[in-house]
């Protein structure tokens, strides 16, 4: 399931070891090293119930110019893979890296507490809801282009998606990543895969972008792939992008190592009812 961490602008959501980490976007920047993400938590003496029954105001600077959706007092519900939730204070849907950065500066001026999502799998919200801003990026940031072997990604892609694309053109390497319901940028926050493979051994570099809105290429050397670890776990990055490097192979071994992988979740899992994912 989720648990949840408070981060220098409010909560944060985070997951737990698994395979399918859609809201593992944004980690925590130390208050001390960016005052405007500090939380107000003991500002003006009012419990968190008091504080979290007050609605954002509609009319709120910074949303009215984005390109994206805006939805307010969203039902979470809508947007996990359990079907559960109260709602989000506000939920954008951003058309592009432009709206991502304006809603992190109208955070940051608001001192807003700030979630980022994906598919919503692996993602247990409460009844309560999430207070401040959710950012999903499923459905945007979904582009894939392929040259020469390599695929870049857009992180709200899923990896279904994906790996079909890679099948397509007969490139092989992301078969173990078959049936895990999350998106790029999910799986490469844990670096997601099954015993013999992980999605962070196809990598060539990802594309990040801070609270500050800038934009930096990271090598794969620099993401520290773990046992279902990165730097994406500690750093306060919104992955947007990913470059990844595949090999050329055989149509007909793609298909048989797709369907073996395929065959082994649905063994351990109900794939037709709701849940959390793998």
């Amino acid at each position: 399931m989720e648990s949840q961490r408070r981060f220098p602008g409010g909560k944060i959501t985070k997951g737990m070891h698994n395979q399918n980490l859609d809201a593992l976007f944004f980690t925590p920047l130390d208050p001390e090293e960016n005052p405007a993400f500090q939380n107000g938590d003991e500002c003006d003496g009012e419990s968190e119930q008091k504080k979290r029954s007050r609605p954002l105001g509609r009319g709120l600077t910074g949303f009215t110019s984005l390109a994206g959706s805006v939805s307010w007092n969203e039902s979470m519900r809508e947007h996990t893979t359990l079907r559960v939730g109260g709602p989000a204070d506000v939920l954008i849907i951003p058309a592009d890296v432009h709206d991502v950065a304006r809603v992190f500066e109208t955070a940051a001026t608001h001192r807003l507490p700030v979630t980022v999502i994906g598919n919503g799998s692996n993602l247990l919200v409460s009844d309560e809801g999430i207070e401040g801003i959710v950012i999903k990026i499923s459905g945007t940031f979904a582009d894939i282009t392929v040259c020469d072997g390599a695929l870049s990604v857009g992180a709200g892609c899923s990896l279904s998606r994906l790996i079909d694309e890679a099948r397509r053109h007969s490139l092989t390497g992301l078969e173990p990543l078959t049936g895990i319901p999350g998106t790029v940028g999910g799986a490469l926050v844990m670096n997601a895969g099954v015993q013999e493979a992980a999605i962070g051994d196809a990598v060539e570099t990802v594309t990040v972008m801070d609270t500050g809105g800038h934009v930096t290429e990271l090598d794969s050397c620099k993401c520290q792939f773990g046992y279902r670890s990165s730097i994406f776990q500690k750093e306060a990055w919104i992955i947007l992008n990913a470059r990844l490097r595949l090999r050329r192979g055989r149509m007909e071994d793609i298909d048989e190592r797709i369907g073996r992988h395929r065959e082994a979740r649905r063994r351990r899992q109900p794939l037709e009812l709701y849940s959390a994912g793998s």
